[in-house]
C-alpha cells in the first residue's frame, strides 16, 4: 500500500509482521452463494451441500441421509435450520463438463464423452420432467454420501475456509475470495460426480435414462438402491483420470448394456448364490428348498420381470456376454434360446410351474 504526502510526494507503507491472508471480497454476493462465511467455517462441504440440498427438498429416508443428518444436529453450528447456503443444482449443473473430462473410456468408445454431456445436459437442464426431478434428488444424496466418505480421514474438515484463506490461488485466478470459495467447491463436486459417472455410465448405462425410455423407472431405482449399487469415494490425484468401468476386461473392447445396472444385479446375485450354494452343502442341482431360500435372500430386489419376455431378454443378452465373453453373435443368439427355455424348464420343475420373476421394485 502507499500514502500520499503533502505536495503530492507518494511513498510505500509498511505494515509490521508477516501477512498471512489476503481477503478480496465481492461489495454483493452473487444469487447462487449467498451464505454468511463465517457460518460455513464452522461446518464442513458434506455438511453444507447436504444442508443446501435439504433446503431445496431433499428427500430423506436412505442410509446416505440419515448419516449425513447425524452430523448436522449440532446445535449452534449455524442460525437457521436447513439454511440454503449455496444453489446445490447451479453447482452441479455447472460441474458436467468438469467432471466429463475426468472420466477415460476406452479407445473404441473414445467418442462418448460428447454423448455422455448431451445426456446429462439434457436430465439436468429439464427439471419438468419427472426423470429428471428424481435422478436429481438421487444424485444429491449420493453426492452427499461420497463428500462424508472423502471427508473420513481428513484432519479437521470444518478448517477448510481457513485453509483456502491462507492459500493465494485465488489471487492468482484474479477473482474474489467468495468466487474462489465456489471454484474449490465446484471442483470438489466435480470430481465426486465424476467418480459417480463412472460406475453409472458403465457400458454406456445413461442411453437408458431419458424421458420415455422403457426402462428410465428401473434405471432410477436400480441408480437409488445403495446395498446393491455400491459407490465408493476413491482419493486421487487432481490431474488423474477416472476409468470407466466395463463389462469386459478386454481393453480395447467396448460393451453396451442392453438392461440397466446388469453387471451390478448379476455381481450381486453370483454374490448371494455364493452364499447360499456354501450354506446349503454345495447341491449338486438345485432343488425346490435351495431355490426358496435363494429366493428369500433376494425378494427385495430388484428383478427382470418375467411377465416381460423383452426386458427378460435384455438381461440375458447381457449375462451371457459377462458369462461368455468374446462369442460371435450367432452363438450369443443360440446360447440366449436356450439359456431362456432351460430357466423356464427349471422355474417349472422347482418353482411349481410359474415362470415368473419378482417384478420391479422395493418392497
Amino acid at each position: 500500500m502507499h500514502q500520499r504526502e503533502p505536495g503530492g510526494l507518494i511513498r510505500p507503507l509498511a505494515f509490521p509482521g508477516k501477512w498471512k491472508s489476503i481477503h478480496l471480497d465481492d461489495l454483493m454476493p452473487p444469487e447462487n452463494f449467498k451464505a454468511n462465511l463465517g457460518h460455513l467455517s464452522k461446518m464442513t462441504i458434506a455438511e453444507i451441500f447436504l444442508s443446501s440440498s435439504l433446503q431445496q427438498h431433499l428427500p430423506a429416508g436412505s442410509p446416505e441421509d440419515s448419516a449425513a443428518l447425524g452430523s448436522l444436529t449440532m446445535s449452534g453450528r449455524y442460525p437457521d435450520e436447513n439454511p440454503q447456503f449455496l444453489d446445490v443444482d447451479s453447482m452441479i449443473k455447472g460441474s458436467i463438463q468438469k467432471a466429463v473430462i475426468q472420466l477415460e473410456d476406452k479407445k473404441d468408445n473414445s467418442q462418448r464423452a460428447t454423448e455422455r454431456i448431451k445426456i446429462l445436459h439434457n436430465l439436468l437442464f429439464h427439471s419438468q420432467s419427472s426423470v429428471s426431478s428424481h435422478f436429481m434428488t438421487i444424485l444429491k444424496k449420493r453426492i452427499c454420501y461420497l463428500l462424508q466418505e472423502r471427508e473420513k480421514p481428513i484432519h479437521e474438515p470444518r478448517g477448510w475456509i481457513f485453509r483456502r484463506a491462507l492459500s493465494t490461488s485465488f489471487i492468482l485466478e484474479d477473482t474474489s475470495f467468495r468466487q474462489a470459495l465456489w471454484m474449490y467447491l465446484e471442483d470438489i463436486v466435480a470430481n465426486v460426480f465424476a467418480q459417480i459417472l463412472a460406475v453409472v455410465d458403465a457400458n454406456n448405462n445413461l442411453d437408458h435414462i431419458f424421458q420415455g425410455a422403457p426402462l428410465a423407472e428401473l434405471w432410477l431405482q436400480m441408480f437409488q438402491e445403495a446395498t446393491v449399487l455400491k459407490i465408493k469415494y476413491t482419493s486421487k490425484p487432481a490431474d488423474a483420470k477416472i476409468s470407466v468401468l466395463s463389462m469386459t476386461e478386454d481393453p480395447n473392447t467396448s460393451l453396451f448394456c442392453r438392461f440397466p445396472f446388469s453387471w451390478v444385479l448379476k455381481a450381486y446375485l453370483d454374490d448371494v448364490w455364493e452364499k447360499v450354494y456354501h450354506m446349503k452343502d454345495k447341491p449338486k442341482k438345485p432343488t425346490k428348498e435351495v431355490v426358496r431360500f435363494y429366493q428369500a435372500f433376494i425378494k427385495n430386489v430388484l428383478m427382470p420381470d418375467g411377465s416381460n419376455l423383452g426386458v427378460l431378454r435384455c438381461y440375458t443378452d447381457d449375462f451371457l456376454r459377462m458369462a461368455f465373453p468374446r462369442q460371435d453373435l450367432s452363438v450369443y443368439e443360440i446360447l440366449s434360446k436356450v439359456f431362456l427355455a432351460n430357466a423356464a424348464q427349471l422355474c417349472s420343475s422347482v418353482g411349481g410351474g410359474r415362470w415368473a420373476f419378482p417384478q420391479f421394485g422395493f418392497t
